[in-house]
């Protein structure tokens, strides 16, 4: 797998959950009918992207061709950053709404 895709798998798993957030705030507070089919689906879609935006960017630092030392920095900048976009979603979602 080339450096540029890896750069783009792992940069659109980690910033799914932030997505997954904007389109359900703005749905609902949206006009648009509530069904609770699709509500079902709500639980799914966000802890599913948190699941990914945690392991797929993982997975990568990892499989690096670099030392253990960096790698450990990069898994621990991820968590970091991780951290900052819950707050974001959190803030944004929760308390704004």
């Amino acid at each position: 797998m080339g450096t540029s895709i890896r750069w783009l798998a792992g940069s659109v798993s980690f910033f799914l959950p932030a997505v997954v957030a904007t389109i359900a705030k703005h749905l609902d507070d949206s006009s648009l009918r509530h069904d609770p089919r699709y509500k079902a689906f709500i639980p799914l879609a966000v802890w599913s992207s948190l699941v990914l935006a945690l392991l797929v960017p993982g997975l990568l630092v990892m499989r690096m061709p670099i030392s253990l030392s960096r790698r450990i920095g990069l898994i621990s900048l991820l968590m970091f950053l991780f951290l900052v976009q819950l707050y974001w979603i959190f803030f944004s979602v929760v308390v704004t709404h």
